[in-house]
């Protein structure tokens, strides 16, 4: 995405800490940037027609990490019912003011401020690779928590096998952990998400679809 060079990460204590101050002290920046960056329009048929279906309402839906809305915004153009997740407060901001049809909470996605199984479906796009790989197994155990099972989950994170490194900071303070697929698959699987399935072939990105067991 045309970021400038990055250096190893030594120190996870400071990963999410770091990242989070630098999207918060540069919002305005990131909110131009990251407006229009959606996976939905490649993956988003995909993960609709895996949602479990329900009688009497639409799939309940998370986006987490949502950022200032862009995958939120055309999951509930097509009728999901439909909640975005961030920690940037200036993000939500920017969302709430697009995205008239979607309700938009603060939260860390390592303690998502919600009771088990709320949701039919779970997408997380470019967001879970800001978590340090230690933490990386007990918020795929929070995701699995709120989502019911037969739910639905997209999970994208940049790939290792392209990079030379497994994890980098950014010049500008933002910290991201890169993942080989057979490495996300096998915590995905841990957490307890079966049925997982590579979308697409992009190079320098891994996105999996998987069911809640």
């Amino acid at each position: 995405m045309g970021d400038p060079p990055a250096t190893p990460i030594d120190d996870e204590a400071v990963h999410v800490a770091t990242t989070a101050r630098t999207y918060a002290d540069q919002a305005t920046h990131f909110v131009d940037k990251y407006l229009d960056f959606s996976l939905f329009d490649r993956h988003g048929a995909a993960f609709r027609d895996a949602l479990p279906e329900t009688d009497d309402r639409p799939p309940r839906v998370l986006d987490v990490g949502c950022g200032p809305g862009a995958d939120t915004a055309p999951m509930a153009d097509i009728g999901l019912e439909t909640v975005g997740l961030d920690i940037t407060p200036a993000f939500l901001r920017e969302a709430n003011e697009r995205v008239a049809d979607a309700r938009f909470v603060c939260g860390d996605m390592r303690a998502l401020p919600f009771g088990r199984e709320r949701f039919e479906g779970l997408w997380s796009s470019a967001a879970f690779l800001h978590l340090p790989r230690g933490t990386a197994g007990s918020a795929l155990q929070e995701f699995a928590r709120v989502v019911a099972p037969g739910g639905a989950l997209l999970l994208s994170v940049m790939a290792s096998e392209t990079r030379g490194a497994d994890a980098v900071e950014l010049p500008d303070g933002r910290q991201f952990t890169f993942w080989q697929e057979a490495a996300i698959r096998d915590r995905l699987d841990a957490a307890g998400f079966t049925g997982i399935t590579a979308l697409g072939e992009e190079e320098d990105w891994h996105a999996l679809l998987a069911i809640r067991d």
